[in-house]
């Protein structure tokens, strides 16, 4: 998929297969695992078969993005051409990795030219296997974004954006049960 965002306000969703996302231009804001963190292109956004996920604007003008939607079929298929016995889990979801942001870029572009099928193969399998090698995590979860870091960093959050305001202790304690 290739998207060129002005306004977006995506609802909490997930997804039956494995996302890869690539910024071209712009950001946006992904809320995945508890947390909230900007996507720009210096980011590769890399989510696991159904975990929960939204994003917004976040005060970005405009986003343009390539992603990759990768069913457990076609995963698996490359995890055998590779000679691995598991689908990898990918224990973050933000990545910054600057070598796999231009690939994952290049091969999309590729792709969308629809040249020669055993040409676009390779790249594609290699790419996939670097993800992989540097990112993944072999088949082994993990546990849930630890409730007290999400807080955190919602009112550190708050506190970045309502700097110049009168800001209180008691608000933030409010705020911070669940």
């Amino acid at each position: 998929m290739r998207a060129d965002l002005r306004a977006h306000d995506y609802a909490p969703h997930m997804h039956d297969g494995f996302v890869i996302a690539v910024t071209e231009s712009g950001g946006s804001r992904v809320f995945s695992r508890g947390v909230a963190e900007g996507i720009s292109t210096d980011v590769l956004f890399v989510s696991n078969p159904a975990e929960t996920q939204s994003s917004w604007m976040g005060g970005a003008p405009r986003w343009q993005h390539r992603s990759f939607y990768l069913d457990a079929v076609g995963m698996t298929e490359i995890v055998g051409a590779l000679g691995m016995r598991s689908l990898p889990y990918f224990t973050r979801n933000f990545l910054r990795d600057a070598d796999l942001v231009e690939r994952f870029l290049s091969l999309h572009r590729l792709l969308e030219q629809r040249g020669d099928a055993f040409g676009e193969r390779e790249p594609f399998i290699l790419a996939l296997a670097e993800l992989f090698q540097r990112h993944g995590s072999g088949g082994a979860r993990i546990e849930p974004a630890p409730r007290d870091r999400t807080i955190l960093r919602g009112i550190v959050e708050r506190m970045q954006e309502d700097h110049a305001e009168s800001l209180h202790l008691d608000e933030f304690a409010r705020s911070s049960r669940v």
